[in-house]
């Protein structure tokens, strides 16, 4: 009985972490970046309080980066033909 419990937690538990909202979209990372990102937010002074903030957080700021400058690459200018 105990074991059937575990067994049902653990698959309600995967189903429920691998279906994104509608407005979401799962990325894979490698392990390692991944197991970097949990030091970092596990440390007591983070301010991050999960893996997704802190990916999140990273992802605007280099979008930002990427749209400041002059050219962004695959960026499809006037008259070409979107490939850089």
């Amino acid at each position: 009985m105990l074991l059937e419990m575990f067994i049902l937690y653990c698959t309600h538990t995967v189903l429920v972490l691998h279906m994104p909202r509608k407005d979401y979209r799962n990325v894979s990372v490698p392990t390692g970046i991944h197991s970097a990102l949990v030091e970092v937010v596990g440390d007591e002074k983070s301010l991050y309080t999960s893996v997704s903030d802190l990916v999140k957080e990273a992802l605007r700021e280099k979008i930002i980066a990427i749209r400041s400058q002059s050219i962004v690459p695959g960026r499809r200018q006037s008259g070409g033909n979107g490939k850089s």
